[in-house]
């Protein structure tokens, strides 16, 4: 390991090692302990001649500084090529197939945003350069099999000599979620013979016709990702100087009129549906009709997220004026939330300065944002969960405001963990904005069968910030309580008119 920088903790060590010596592929350690670290010691430990690494979009520069930081240059082993949408590689067709393989170099490190494998075909060219290290950052991102991204990958990976996976988030919600990176992998063969097989053993299918994770198969599946798959590690375990985190839940009034026409949209739909019914619906009846409700779940989300705007400026700038030092991470989901968002925070505090990361800014953009707030340039940063939750360091921060969450906790713990890492020495505030009386309270309350999950399969990881904010409960499983609810306060509602009726007609007879 000679000239390489910085010099790993013990753990990365012992994580590189497991990796290119003991196979287990799958680096699965909590967000903020190094994982991209860990990655490129596997690259030098096994002196590979060619590697792929294929990341975020988010990710790449990162991973191109990391690279010439830590092989300091002259160490590399061949050309450093990143693949950018201005760079014209492509591989659609045969001509530009062999075009694009051509470009890769005979040796060296080739890094590539995975939206662009897909968009330009570069799984072929990428595949026939048969790498002999393939590094899957948030690897999770890969967990659904019939994806094209997911298929893009999957082919590259059965050319690559060794394929490493890494995520801190390996299991988002259910044993399938692990399939397509045990496959990718080489490790299938430790749980079943075919990929069926691992689904019937290890998820059943529920009521609803999700399959869930089998009760009765998560020790042993745990017990097996142990001993052949995956290095996982938690904070606690290995980095106890790191500061804890502490987190609350703020609950707020919202404000109604925002809220009450998604709330009426979605009542009128619900009626109308039930209206066009001569009977009252069984559950096969309203999971059938859930799909077409999905959009008006969304809305909600999003009008719930809008009627916490005036809320979450009262927060940020009654804690600016407490102590004006601090910088605040605050999150966010949807665009319209962040416009209103930001526009409050600049009316009521213009000389504080305040930028925002979300799905419209460019790499580089991004990286200045996030340079300037480490420099001390930027007082609050308003973020987009999907765009900035994984692969940034914030550490500037120790104070982070969700003023949205996601619905799984394992994204929202990635987004937590952006100030909750390696060089973060402050104590870490993460606090919850919970509306009453909306859709925040009912995920809220939804989520132990989840966590259930996850500490059967992770124990000892951070997640139970499931159940101070949001997490892996499906927005179909939330429609099917709110359809079956208005139900039931119909039938009680034409229960009561009813005996009105009733005992109207009683009193006239009498």
């Amino acid at each position: 390991m000679h000239t390489f920088q910085p010099t790993p903790y013990p753990y990365q060590l012992e994580g590189a090692l497991q990796a290119a010596h003991a196979g287990h592929t799958l680096i699965a350690d909590e967000p903020g302990l190094g994982k991209t670290l860990q990655a490129l010691a596997v690259q030098r430990i096994t002196k590979a001649k060619r590697t792929l690494i294929i990341c975020p979009p988010i990710l790449t520069t990162n991973w191109e500084k990391e690279t010439r930081r830590t092989h300091n240059n002259e160490h590399i082993n061949g050309e450093l090529i990143k693949i950018t949408p201005q760079n014209p590689i492509s591989g659609k067709n045969k001509t530009t197939q062999k075009k694009a393989l051509d470009q890769l170099p005979n040796a060296g490190t080739v890094i590539v945003p995975d939206s662009l494998i897909v968009a330009r075909g570069l799984d072929y060219p990428l595949a026939m350069w048969e790498p002999d290290l393939l590094i899957l950052d948030e690897a999770h991102r890969y967990k659904t099999p019939g994806a094209k991204r997911t298929k893009a990958v999957l082919h590259i990976s059965q050319y690559a000599k060794q394929t490493l996976c890494l995520t801190g988030t390996p299991i988002i919600s259910t044993p399938l979620d692990l399939l397509p990176l045990l496959t990718m992998t080489g490790h299938l063969h430790h749980f079943a013979k075919t990929p069926w097989e691992y689904i019937n053993r290890y998820t059943y299918e529920n009521h609803f016709g999700a399959r869930v994770a089998n009760p009765k198969t998560l020790a042993e599946l745990h017990a097996i990702l142990d001993k052949h798959v995956w290095t996982r590690r938690t904070k606690n375990q290995v980095l106890t100087e790191l500061p804890p985190k502490r987190r609350s839940v703020h609950w707020v009034t919202p404000d109604t009129d925002t809220l009450d026409k998604a709330n009426r949209e979605l009542a009128e739909k619900i009626d109308t549906w039930l209206d066009s019914l001569d009977r009252t619906p069984n559950n096969d009846d309203i999971s059938g009709f859930v799909g077409d409700c999905l959009p008006f779940v969304a809305q909600l989300r999003k009008a719930t997220g809008l009627a916490k705007v005036d809320a979450a400026t009262d927060w940020v700038t009654t804690r600016l004026n407490a102590e004006p030092s601090k910088p605040l991470i605050v999150w966010i989901q949807h665009r319209d939330v962040s416009e209103a968002l930001i526009s409050q925070l600049r009316k009521e505090s213009p000389y504080t300065s305040v930028e925002l990361i979300d799905g419209t800014v460019t790499g580089p953009a991004r990286d200045d944002i996030v340079e300037r707030f480490q420099a001390g340039g930027i007082n609050v940063l308003v973020a987009q969960i999907a765009a900035a939750g994984v692969g940034l360091t914030l550490t500037r921060a120790s104070t982070a405001l969700f003023v949205e969450t996601d619905w799984t906790p394992a994204l929202v713990v990635q987004a937590e963990d952006r100030i909750h890492r390696i060089s973060q020495t402050a104590s870490v505030e993460l606090v919850t904005l919970v509306a009453t009386g909306t859709l925040d309270e009912r995920i809220h309350d939804t989520l132990a069968k989840t966590i259930r999950v996850l500490e059967a399969l992770t124990p000892g990881s951070d997640i139970h910030v499931a159940t101070e904010t949001s997490g892996a409960v499906s927005a179909s499983t939330i429609l099917h309580q709110l359809i079956t609810e208005r139900i039931t306060e119909r039938n009680t509602t034409n229960g009561t008119q009813q005996s009105e009726r009733e005992s109207s007609r009683v009193t006239v007879r009498a």
